[in-house]
């Protein structure tokens, strides 16, 4: 009897042993930072436009591979694509693999956007490693994730990635992919910029020391990527017929130069009325140069002058309403500004709200709920450089999802690209302007925990299509939008739909 307690307690000893032995083996340890040459990057960039992003291409080929250096070191790589396209990519194991991607663009060094976004991996790369060097309590939180990302690298080097099972699409849940019918391609320059300041006349030169300058500045001031994204928001909703009052500022001149120049040159103020009505059906969604000084639509036709200017007018409006500081260099504003105007003075919802960029999981519920969203980046607390956007569609990869952003630069130039997010927070300075909606014209439904049956704005959906139907203070004409991946069941029985209304949404059930 002695002797079998003996084997057991061995026994026992040995299989605790063995399971610490496997535990110590198969558990992620600290994460250590790798950084990766321009031939590992190449590979994996490769693998992963053709296999793993959105507008993915097989047959891809990676033309140059361009260093970013900041204070003699490579913290990232543009990565251009032959026959056009190219992608901002990551050259450490701590970061992800490409943070932008774009399938048909030309990288332009002068887009503030791009430079914003290059800093961005240059700053984590930096703060990740010294974090992972000195063993950093706060990224324990996020190890395992960093290690996911080490071994990621390391399926791109060899080319093997795993396929994204497929979503029950008979439930409730979120697209795997959403892309928004978000058609404008509007920028900041001629014709958009024809009623804003003159500026500084003296500046010659946007970008002195940089090698692949001179950058010409703009004649006049460029209108401004805040108000050039509120604008495109307003087009993708025609709202509203026409603004509320009107607004004035003093405009303290043009300091956009950043070598000589005239500080201050322009100054003046500037108004705006808001109160005239937005000629929304003559509004193109792309002004191409016709080479001769005049302008054409996507498709090749003729703009007359009464389009041109309705976006000018439009643009400038905008502007206005976010006292942009304008400059023939650049012209500034947060995305804050953009919110407040939008409400105050073209009546978008009172529920729309700016703030830090916390959680990729609410940018993707923005987008389920079929409305754009501002999104910027800057460098510094006081917002001087930096840019803003729209994001208007996502797409769930491993190991982090992308979204699909507008950078207001104009068709063909960054148009449409894809910014990948991953969970690790970024330390530095993004925020996003949400819940963007007419306040009266358009009311939105989708399984919701709000108490009671909700009044259908953007913060307090309706719960369900019955719900909506059940409000009688529902306005004729309202256009109805359902969270994507909802279904809504009226049950045994028959509902009558005895009002007009507009039912818009993406793969969503009613039955």
């Amino acid at each position: 009897m002695m002797k079998m307690l003996i084997n057991r307690r061995n026994k026992n000893q040995m299989l605790l042993l063995l399971f610490v032995v496997v535990f110590v083996i198969f558990t992620p340890g600290p994460a250590k930072c790798k950084s990766l040459s321009e031939t590992d990057v190449r590979l994996a960039v490769t693998t992963w436009v053709r296999q793993v992003t959105a507008d993915a291409n097989p047959d891809a080929v990676i033309e140059q591979m361009e260093p970013h250096v900041v204070n003699g070191q490579t913290v990232a790589y543009i990565a251009h694509l032959k026959g056009g396209g190219y992608c901002l990519c990551g050259c450490n194991d701590l970061v992800l693999p490409v943070y932008l991607y774009s399938p048909k663009g030309r990288f332009d060094p002068a887009n503030p956007g791009l430079q914003c976004i290059l800093w961005e991996i240059g700053a984590r790369t930096e703060y990740l490693s010294s974090a992972s060097t000195a063993s950093d309590p706060a990224l324990e939180a996020y190890e395992q994730t960093l290690v996911e990302r080490a071994i990621f690298w390391q399926q791109l080097f060899e080319g093997k990635i795993s396929s994204r099972p497929a979503t029950e699409k008979d439930t409730e849940a979120a697209p795997d992919m959403m892309v928004l019918n978000f058609t404008p391609k509007w920028h900041q320059r001629n014709p958009f910029n024809m009623y804003c300041p003159a500026g500084d006349t003296s500046c010659t030169n946007c970008c002195p020391g940089d090698p692949c300058g001179p950058c010409p500045p703009r004649d006049p001031t460029v209108v401004g990527c805040t108000a050039t994204a509120a604008a495109q928001l307003m087009k993708y909703w025609w709202w509203p017929a026409s603004g509320n009052g009107d607004h004035s500022y003093d405009w303290d001149g043009d300091d956009s130069c950043p070598q000589g120049g005239n500080p201050g040159a322009g100054a003046q103020e500037l108004y705006a009325y808001f109160g005239d009505p937005y000629d929304w059906p003559n509004m193109a969604n792309q002004y191409v140069s016709d080479g001769s000084g005049g302008w054409m639509d996507e498709n090749g036709n003729p703009l007359t002058q009464a389009q041109i200017i309705a976006a000018a007018n439009l643009s400038y409006e905008a502007a206005v309403a976010v006292e942009m500081d304008f400059g023939r260099c650049g012209s500034g504003a947060p995305v804050g500004e953009a919110v407040d105007a939008l409400q105050e003075y073209f009546y978008y919802d009172t529920d729309a709200y700016s703030g830090p960029r916390d959680s990729v999981d609410e940018m993707i519920e923005e987008i389920r709920w079929l409305r754009p969203f501002l999104m910027g980046g800057h460098r510094d607390e006081a917002e001087t450089k930096g840019h803003s956007w729209v994001v208007y569609g996502y797409n769930q990869i491993e190991p982090g999802p992308q979204f699909l952003m507008n950078m207001g630069w104009g068709p063909g130039n960054n148009d449409a690209v894809w910014y990948s997010c991953g969970s690790v927070p970024y330390i530095y300075n993004q925020r996003i302007g949400m819940q963007i909606a007419p306040a009266s014209a358009v009311r939105f439904v989708g399984t919701y925990a709000y108490p009671g049956l909700g009044p259908g704005s953007p913060n307090c959906p309706y719960l369900t299509f019955a719900h909506a139907l059940s409000d009688e203070d529902l306005p004729d004409g309202t256009q109805l939008m359902f969270k994507a991946g909802t279904v809504h069941t009226f049950g045994i029985h028959p509902t009558l739909i005895n009002k007009p209304l507009t039912l818009k949404g993406h793969e969503v059930i009613i039955n």
